[in-house]
């Protein structure tokens, strides 16, 4: 994880960016990028929510992937934000890799 929205109001957007891959290692048709879930570990928003944006900022060489997730309606409570990815070395060789975050919401 780079940078991250710690504490947020609910209904105000949380924001994680994360080291990242290119996307087009492995797009993820189906399961997709990132998960958000409650303390309980119930998923409360994923790339299918319309809450979440998944942005890739390619700079150079460096990939990032920032979530930016709208609370409005989420309980108080703290979420963690997860990441899946898969990097592709040099050699073609697939290295899946994860991410997490949390966020809590007020």
């Amino acid at each position: 994880m780079i940078t991250a929205t710690e504490q947020v109001k609910a209904g105000d957007t949380a924001s994680v960016t994360f080291s990242f891959a290119n996307p087009n290692s492995d797009l993820r048709r189906g399961v997709g990028y990132h998960t958000i879930t409650n303390a309980a570990g119930e998923i409360v928003a994923d790339d299918f929510h319309s809450s979440t944006i998944i942005e890739f900022v390619k700079n150079a060489d460096v990939v990032n992937a920032r979530i930016s997730w709208d609370t409005d309606g989420v309980d108080p409570g703290t979420y963690a934000v997860k990441v899946e990815g898969v990097s592709r070395a040099i050699g073609g060789s697939l290295s899946p890799f994860t991410g997490s975050a949390e966020v809590t919401v007020v």
